[in-house]
């Protein structure tokens, strides 16, 4: 009875898909699809004046100087990290960063 009523509740709904069609332009090669449509053109970049675009300029220019070290700490951290992970005992752990402490710290006077 239960099953019924359910069944004829669902016939009551009406369903409805997407009324606006939009077909788009693909292209199938192997077993890639491809769109192919125009896409408008974005500006990334605009500067209101001439002072705003010689700052980012600047910017960048330092960026490009500081990036190539930035890296090399992301994998220095990423050795300690595992090196971390490795030592079970959390006193351990402080000697160790303890010791690379003092020993960054020695590099940098």
């Amino acid at each position: 009875m239960k099953f019924l009523i359910i069944f004829f509740s669902f016939l009551t709904f009406n369903l409805y898909a997407q009324k606006n069609l939009k077909i788009l332009d693909l292209k199938i090669l192997e077993t890639e699809t491809i769109l192919s449509s125009s896409i408008p053109e974005v500006e990334v970049l605009s500067f209101k004046n001439n002072e705003e675009r010689i700052k980012y300029l600047i910017l960048k220019r330092k960026v490009k100087k500081v990036y190539p070290y930035a890296l090399l700490a992301k994998r220095k951290i990423l050795e300690i990290q595992c090196s971390l992970d490795t030592i079970s005992k959390k006193r351990h752990k402080k000697k160790f960063i303890k010791s690379l402490t003092k020993s960054i710290n020695k590099l940098r006077n």
